[in-house]
């Protein structure tokens, strides 16, 4: 979506519903949050009707959400 701050989830099914299908994320942006709202929006929505990008090593400020150990990336 190009929106850093974008944690409007109806912004979202909006730019789904209006044929945007590939949304590009990272744990760094909103420190989290915006990929907990991309899931909530996501999680009733057909896998094949999206994709979803994200980074593993975006660094945040919170020091236990840098690096890219196996358990920050799954996190």
């Amino acid at each position: 979506m190009g929106v850093m701050n974008a944690d409007n989830p109806n912004l979202v099914r909006a730019a789904l519903d209006g044929g945007i299908f590939l949304l590009d994320t990272a744990h760094g942006y909103q420190e989290g949050r915006n990929e907990e709202m991309l899931g909530t929006v996501l999680k009733d929505r057909q896998a094949r009707r999206f994709v979803l990008c994200t980074k593993v090593f975006l660094s945040t400020r919170r020091p236990e959400d840098r690096g890219c150990s196996r358990r920050r990336s799954r996190r």
